[in-house]
C-alpha cells in the first residue's frame, strides 16, 4: 500500500497477552470466588473511521469491535460463559452489531481491568446433602475409592519463566510463590509485568502461571479444599501418647473421634473406637481399617465429634462438642488388612462443617517441599484418645506426644518377619515411651511450620504400644494425595 491512497484499507493489528495479575482467590468456608481476568493488548489502526471509541463496564476506554476480536472478552465468554455475572458483564460491553454479530468494547492498550470483582460460583459446587433425622438407623453408604486418575507429570506442562528458569504451568493458587507476590504486592506494576508474563493457559477457567520448579508449589488444587488462610492453624499457642500429656482446648481443632454403634446393643451409649482428621467442610479422613475388619464385628460406624477435649460427658472441660452423622463411606479400593497396605478412608459428612477456633481442618501436604520430604530425624505431633499402654484402657482425655520418624529402611528390617508392608506408602514413627495406640487408630500425625500444620501421616499399625524395638507404622498421607482429591470432586 502506498502512503497517500485514498482508499484507506483498514488493518487491525493485535498482539495479544493473556494478563494474569491475580489468580482466583477463595474463601471455602463463606463460598466466595473473587475472579480477575487482565488482558494488555495493542490495536495499531490506519484509520479509525470503521470503530468507534467506547467505555468498558468498568469504564475504561475501548474500541468497539466484533467479540472474536477481543481476545480478552472472547476467552471469558468461552470460559465462563454459564455463569450469569459473566453473561451480565458481556451484555453490558455490547456496542454494537456487524452482519448479525455483536460488537464489544475492548480495553485499549496497557490498561488492566477487572472483569469481575463479584461472587463468582466455582465450577463443581459442594454438594451440601439434606440434614438427616437425628435417628441413626440408616448406615452410612460404604463404597470404594476411585482409583487414581491424576497424573501430575502428564498433567503439568513444562514451561520456561520470564527470567529463563524450568517450570510448570499450574493453577495459580498452587503456585504458592507467585500467589503471594500477587497477594503481597497486586499493586506493584514490576510484578504485575511479571505475572502477565508468567501466564501460561486456564484450567477449568482459572489462570495457570509458568511456577518455577525450585519453588514450593502446591501439586494439587481442588475447590473442596480449604485456603491456606482457613487450613492447619490451632485455636491457641501451645508448647508442643505414651509418653505424652493431656492437650489443651483448641491445641488441634481438626482431630475427630469417630463413633460406632454396638448392633448386638444399639441402646448403648456409641463406643469411640477410632480417630481421624477434618481435612475440608465435609471430609474427614481416617484409616482404612476404622472401617471394616474383625475388630469391628457387630460395630457400625456412624458418627464424627469434631471440638472435643474429654469424651467423658461428666468431665467439664468447656469444650462444645458437635456431632456429625456420616453420610457415605470411602474406602481405599485397594486396601488389604492382612498387610495394612492403602490403609487410608474418607468419610464424608451429612452437613457442611462451620469452622470456629475450635473447630477447622487441617492442611494436606499439597506443598512440593512437604509433599517431598521424607521427615527422617524430624518429631512430628501425634494426637488422640489412644491407650496410655499396651492392651491398657483407652483415656477419655486427649493426649498429645511428639514422635520421631525413622528411616524407612530400616523400619522395613525391623517388620521382616512380619505382614506389615513396608515402602513408599508409609512412615514410621515412635520409640520407647512415645507411640500412638490401639484407639488412637486413624488419628493424624501432623508436622509443624512456622505458620500452619499439615497432615502427613495417618496412625495404621505397629506391634504392641510403644514397643522400643517396634516403631508405629503410619500411612503417608503424600502418597495418596490424588486418590483424596479426586474422591472429594467426584463423590
Amino acid at each position: 500500500m502506498r502512503d497517500g491512497q485514498n482508499n484507506i484499507l483498514l488493518i487491525y493489528y493485535f498482539h495479544t497477552i493473556l494478563f494474569l495479575v491475580a489468580g482466583t482467590r477463595v474463601e471455602y468456608n463463606m463460598g466466595k470466588y473473587i475472579y480477575f481476568v487482565c488482558a494488555v493488548f495493542v490495536v495499531r489502526t490506519v484509520s479509525t473511521q470503521t470503530s468507534t471509541n467506547c467505555s468498558t463496564p468498568s469504564n475504561l476506554d475501548g474500541v468497539c469491535m466484533d467479540l472474536n476480536l477481543c481476545p480478552s472478552l472472547k476467552a471469558l465468554s468461552e470460559e465462563q460463559k454459564k455463569n450469569s455475572s459473566v453473561i451480565s458483564f458481556l451484555r453490558n460491553s455490547i456496542c454494537g452489531f456487524k452482519s448479525k454479530q455483536y460488537k464489544v468494547c475492548c480495553p485499549l492498550a496497557n490498561e488492566t481491568f477487572s472483569v469481575l470483582n463479584t461472587k463468582l460460583k466455582p465450577e463443581v459446587q459442594e454438594t451440601i446433602v439434606d440434614k438427616l433425622s437425628s435417628s441413626t438407623s440408616s448406615p452410612p453408604v460404604i463404597e470404594n475409592g476411585q482409583a487414581n486418575t491424576f497424573i501430575r507429570n502428564a498433567e503439568d506442562k513444562e514451561c520456561k519463566t520470564p527470567d529463563k528458569l524450568n517450570g510448570i504451568c499450574i493453577n495459580i493458587q498452587r503456585c504458592k510463590l507467585l500467589d503471594d507476590m500477587y497477594l503481597k504486592n497486586n499493586k506493584n506494576q514490576s510484578i504485575a509485568n511479571f505475572l502477565s508474563q508468567s501466564f501460561c493457559g486456564y484450567e477449568n477457567s482459572y489462570p495457570k502461571v509458568c511456577c518455577p520448579l525450585n519453588s514450593n508449589y502446591e501439586t494439587v488444587w481442588s475447590p473442596r479444599l480449604p485456603s491456606r488462610s482457613t487450613c492447619g492453624v490451632p485455636g491457641i499457642s501451645s508448647d508442643k501418647i505414651v509418653g505424652g500429656h493431656n492437650a489443651e482446648l483448641g491445641a488441634w481443632p481438626w482431630i475427630a473421634a469417630i463413633g460406632y454403634k454396638n448392633m448386638y446393643y444399639p441402646r448403648i451409649s456409641h463406643e469411640w473406637l477410632c480417630g481421624g482428621t477434618l481435612i475440608s467442610n465435609i471430609y474427614v479422613l481416617t484409616a482404612a481399617h476404622c472401617t471394616i475388619g474383625p475388630a469391628l464385628k457387630n460395630k457400625q460406624l456412624e458418627l464424627v465429634r469434631l471440638g472435643d477435649l474429654d469424651l467423658n460427658p461428666a468431665v467439664n472441660d468447656s469444650a462444645t462438642p458437635i456431632e456429625y452423622a456420616v453420610l457415605r463411606i470411602i474406602r481405599h479400593e485397594k486396601y488389604d488388612g492382612t498387610k495394612y497396605i492403602n490403609d487410608i478412608a474418607l468419610l464424608k459428612l451429612n452437613d457442611s462443617v462451620t469452622f470456629t477456633n475450635l473447630i477447622r481442618p487441617i492442611c494436606l501436604p499439597i506443598l512440593s517441599r512437604i509433599r517431598e520430604s521424607t521427615f527422617v530425624g524430624q518429631f512430628p505431633f501425634v494426637a488422640g484418645w489412644g491407650s496410655t499402654e499396651f492392651r491398657g484402657s483407652s483415656s477419655s482425655a486427649l493426649l498429645e506426644v511428639q514422635v520421631p520418624v525413622r528411616d524407612n529402611d530400616d523400619c522395613k528390617k525391623l517388620y521382616a518377619n512380619l505382614s506389615n508392608v513396608i515402602d513408599g506408602r508409609v512412615l514410621c514413627a515412635g520409640e520407647g515411651d512415645k507411640d500412638s495406640c490401639q484407639g488412637d487408630s486413624g488419628g493424624p500425625l501432623m508436622w509443624p511450620t512456622p505458620t500452619h500444620y499439615y497432615l502427613v501421616g495417618i496412625v495404621s499399625s505397629g506391634v504392641r504400644c510403644a514397643a522400643k524395638e517396634f516403631p508405629g507404622v503410619y500411612t503417608r498421607v503424600s502418597a495418596f494425595i490424588e486418590w483424596i482429591v479426586n474422591n472429594m470432586n467426584n463423590s
